[in-house]
């Protein structure tokens, strides 16, 4: 018996209208490269090949006009060539250049994260071997290569460790982050916020005294604007208008210029025991008698000056045993515009003053 059929040499050529949206059926004992059918064939044709063994009898697609060879056609018979789409990995393991091996019937640890059994790893940094998708065997603890070879376009997502959430991709010669600008703006923003690896981790503050550990931003700003308080009222010192760090720099200035606290051991020639650049100035002076804690004065001195002239009185003083022999406390003026306070003595005294006010 026998059939009959339509028969074409080389193939054929469908025409969804006249020269338009053409496309060809192709077959040849080899795959498309440099023949004349390859190179003229549109896109969307197909080049069956139709001699050899079930490895080499396949079907391509034409997907380019670019090269005029072999890489203007797809593999359409290669599940990598239908999908470049392959199963998500755990980790992806960009160190070891020799294929680790791990301790039969336990997991082994990649990238920080325990592998178990059938878990997949994307390695990409092989001397030896494919950098390809491997799956480990947990009762022998080998790593064992996925059937599928990786092919140009391949992607792979990855679920855990440093790689968590990216997308890799097979470029033909090495594996590489899909989206590597957003994987490098992630980790500028972890860095940033100081989150510690990606996923699930909770803030872990360097101090807690008014935030709780673990609390989100959110939560962690609140009590430190709850901590801070309402702003201010302006009091003449302190000003509603101020930041924070100004106010407090004008508190440190009026402490300084209105309660500073100064001290001079074993006095005895002329010695500057507090400046402050003011008009006016009051202090209180207490002197002790090195060596005799029974002989303490005390002095409340006042000054003012006109930019040239120093004006001070010693307005009060207090006095327990017999005075220092050749005291002296007097009040000069310096650069015009510093009032200082100055003790001498005879005999040597210990001095400690205290700037009641100056402005």
């Amino acid at each position: 018996m026998s059939i009959s059929i339509f028969r074409a040499d080389k193939g054929v050529e469908i025409v969804n209208e006249p020269n338009v949206n053409t496309v060809q059926f192709l077959t040849d004992t080899s795959p498309p490269n440099l023949q004349p059918e390859a190179i003229n064939a549109p896109i969307g044709s197909l080049w069956i090949v139709n001699h050899g063994s079930p490895v080499t009898t396949k079907i391509y697609q034409k997907i380019n006009v670019v090269t005029s060879s072999s890489a203007d056609w797809q593999d359409a018979t290669n599940p990598s060539g239908l999908s470049s789409w392959r199963k998500p990995v755990e980790v992806v393991d960009t160190v070891d250049v020799v294929l680790p091996s791990g301790t039969p019937g336990n997991p082994i640890v990649i990238d920080g994260v325990p592998i178990t059994n059938q878990q997949r790893v994307l390695f990409t940094n092989l001397g030896i071997g494919d950098n390809n998708v491997y799956i480990y065997n947990q009762p022998t603890g080998i790593f064992i290569e996925d059937t599928q070879i990786q092919a140009n376009g391949d992607t792979v997502y990855v679920i855990q460790g440093t790689f968590s959430t990216v997308l890799f991709s097979y470029n033909s010669s090495a594996w590489v982050i899909t989206d590597q600008l957003i994987f490098d703006e992630l980790a500028l923003i972890r860095t940033f916020i100081g989150k510690s690896a990606p996923g699930n981790v909770t803030p872990a503050y360097t101090s807690t005294n008014f935030v709780s550990g673990g609390s989100s931003l959110e939560t962690a700003i609140g009590a430190l604007d709850t901590e801070l308080g309402p702003n201010v009222v302006s009091n003449g010192l302190i000003l509603s208008t101020n930041k924070i760090n100004e106010n407090i720099q004008t508190v440190g200035n009026f402490v300084i210029n209105d309660g500073k606290v100064a001290s001079a051991s074993n006095v005895t020639s002329i010695t500057t025991i507090d400046s402050v650049l003011a008009i006016c100035a009051k202090w209180i002076i207490r002197i002790v008698v090195n060596g005799d804690s029974s002989r303490v004065h005390a002095y409340e001195i006042l000054a003012t000056h006109n930019g040239v002239i120093v004006s001070s009185v010693a307005y009060s003083s207090l006095n327990i045993g017999i005075a220092p022999i050749g005291l002296q406390i007097t009040i000069t003026l310096s650069g015009g515009n510093t009032l200082n306070l100055n003790v001498q003595s005879t005999t040597s005294v210990d001095v400690q003053s205290k700037r009641v006010a100056a402005f």
